[in-house]
């Protein structure tokens, strides 16, 4: 199905949370001739009509309508789909829900007398059954899908999980910063919070990787994917770019045995949300309006894919391990629960002190994407 393993080539994208009030209805809905998912067939004519306008020198954007959905597990509960989708996890985070799975996460938040209370805004403290996603190796059951078949039902092939993270980015505050502590070797202080802002990333502004380009950004290989990191030990391991830095820490390449980079894929398919920053903000370095990515990603299995990364890697000061370094947190999407964070480590024991988050989850839920097939049959069911 669609926004799965080729995305939706968006601009815009809008997000509908809902709650299923009466089965019946819901079920009836979408039996309707005119509930029409996008399907794999309309991405691919839709890319070619985009190609095709781009060759013309066609003015404007192609207009289009996409749209796919996806249900929590209290969703599948509403329409009476109570089978679990993993029966070998008991701690699938799917069946547990996000808002129970956000201290796992390492998400902002303190011990209340019911437990765990995240800062989350209140909209995702509440039941949400399913979203609708509209647009002006993942998918289940295929190879590499470590849940062994028969611990799913037959309907949840061709399906996939869909992570979603409202995630607030304190830009001016990050900005200050580095403009605090740039890297004190580079006499240019100017220059030293640019660089230090590119390896707490992982890549220059225009992207270039730092691996790359170490000093200074390069535009020219802005789109260079193709590098790997050193094998060395100590400092030497990260004299280009650090262990910690974001790039490094979500996708570690050659860090890792092929295998266990390979587990952890997903597929994103965000959009960031808020306006740009404005002049009194960057004045005054403080955030005062809501921005972020609308983080949303796709995966066959959540704990290898998007809470794996977030757990076991992001939040894993001693990640990467067997370098004789402590690389500390990842500097952007890192969480200790609010608690202070480490990064830039280095084999001497240094670590800089991050004074606050600036990525901030605000909430999120987890969704089980269903294939058109399942739609039709499976959820229809009375």
């Amino acid at each position: 199905m669609k926004n799965l393993s080729l995305g939706f080539p968006k601009r815009n994208e809008d997000f509908l949370f809902f709650v299923i009030r009466d089965q019946a209805k819901f079920k009836q809905a979408l039996k309707n001739p005119d509930f029409k998912p996008t399907t794999t067939a309309d991405v691919l004519a839709l890319r070619r009509k985009i190609k095709d306008a781009k060759a013309q020198q066609a003015v404007g954007l192609v207009p289009m309508a996409l749209m796919n959905i996806a249900f929590s597990r209290n969703g599948l509960n509403a329409l009476g789909i109570k089978e679990s989708l993993n029966q070998t996890d008991p701690d699938d985070p799917f069946e547990q829900g996000q808002l129970d799975n956000a201290e796992r996460l390492g998400d902002p938040g303190q011990i209340g007398p019911g437990g765990f209370e995240t800062h989350w805004d209140q909209e995702f403290k509440s039941r949400i059954d399913g979203v609708f996603l509209v647009a002006g190796v993942i998918i289940c059951g295929h190879d590499g899908d470590p849940v062994s078949a028969t611990a799913r039902p037959e309907w949840a092939r061709e399906g996939s999980y869909l992570a979603f993270r409202k995630l607030k980015q304190l830009v001016p505050e990050f900005h200050q910063f580095l403009i605090d502590n740039p890297v004190p070797e580079v006499p240019d202080r100017k220059h030293g919070s640019e660089l230090q802002g590119a390896r707490l990333f992982g890549r220059w502004p225009t992207g270039a990787p730092v691996q790359l380009t170490p000093l200074y950004d390069n535009p020219e290989i802005g789109k260079n994917n193709k590098f790997d990191y050193p094998g060395d030990t100590g400092d030497a391991g990260q004299s280009a770019c650090p262990y910690s830095a974001h790039l490094r820490k979500t996708n570690s390449r050659s860090d890792l045995p092929l295998f266990k980079v390979a587990r952890a894929r997903l597929i994103r398919a965000g959009i960031p949300y808020g306006p740009e920053l404005d002049e009194t903000e960057k004045t005054k370095h403080t955030t005062e309006k809501d921005r972020g990515p609308a983080f949303v990603c796709y995966q066959s299995y959540l704990n290898n894919g998007s809470q794996f990364v977030q757990r076991l890697w992001a939040n894993d000061a001693t990640f990467v391990q067997g370098r004789d370094v402590k690389p500390g947190f990842d500097p952007l999407i890192g969480q200790n629960l609010g608690q202070p964070r480490g990064t830039m480590g280095t084999s001497k024991g240094f670590q800089a002190e991050l004074p606050q988050d600036f990525v901030v989850s605000r909430g999120g839920e987890y969704f089980f994407s269903p294939s058109i097939q399942a739609l039709k049959t499976r959820f229809v069911e009375t």
